[in-house]
């Protein structure tokens, strides 16, 4: 809780060049910095570079692309509309081919780059990758017309960090879950329940993964998941 004291003025309050926030899209790759963070997006959209400026360090793993989407064949055993079963990794697809990008926003305070493409059989995606002046964060604001059956969309993002255990948030405090599969009951919690945030740190350094509206968590080894929509067909074939 809090609060803050804003003034009204006739004109905007320049920035220094320092602390502005830069887009450009080139070709087949995008890029968006500001004073603190470098984002670098393949042609697909993905997040290949994301270069914490502060800390000298490179978040997203080598090699392993972040803002990585996902589809998975997703036929639980039963319940569909509720259950996911482990099994659906078996069956994945990446969304990894060239999409329209293009600089919607580039003014001094945030630099966006709109990200278009089909998905699946019939589906439609539309992504925004903001980067605020000042900011920390990276903002994935993403729009789905969705038109598919039995399967999942999850978003994947590999970081560098090294951790056995990842924290979650729940109601009125957090939870630790492995992020190894070394006993079969570490097997059944290949996805965790969780509200706004799942971070993974290890001592010194850390990245959270922050969401408004979904709450299936995972992270497995350096890889932290978040399920962004289902396709069930029973109850309700048009789900």
């Amino acid at each position: 809780l809090g609060y803050a004291v804003f003034d009204l003025a006739t004109e905007a309050a320049p920035l220094a060049p320092a602390e502005a926030v830069a887009g450009a899209v080139t070709g087949d790759a995008a890029v968006l910095e500001n004073r603190l963070l470098r984002v670098e997006l393949d042609a697909a959209g993905r997040v290949t570079r994301l270069w914490d400026k502060q800390a000298q360090r490179e978040v997203v793993a080598a090699a392993q692309p972040a803002n990585q989407l996902m589809l998975y064949e997703d036929r639980p055993n039963g319940w569909p509309a509720w259950d996911i079963d482990i099994h659906y990794m078996e069956k994945a697809t990446a969304i990894d081919t060239p999409a329209e990008m293009k600089l919607v926003e580039n003014g001094p305070l945030r630099a966006c780059v709109e990200v278009r493409r089909p998905i699946g059989k019939a589906s439609h995606l539309s992504q925004r990758i903001e980067l605020a002046a000042e900011s920390m964060r990276v903002d994935f604001v993403t729009h789905v017309e969705w038109q598919e059956d039995q399967v999942l969309l999850r978003v994947l993002h590999p970081v560098q960090i090294l951790s056995p255990r990842a924290t979650y948030e729940i109601q009125f405090g957090h939870v630790e879950r492995p992020t190894h599969f070394n006993t079969s009951w570490d097997v059944a919690r290949f996805e965790v329940c969780a509200q706004k945030w799942a971070d993974l740190s290890e001592p010194g350094y850390g990245v959270a993964l922050l969401n408004a509206t979904k709450y299936g968590h995972s992270c497995h080894g350096n890889v932290l998941g978040l399920s962004l929509l289902r396709a069930p067909i029973e109850p309700d074939p048009k789900a």
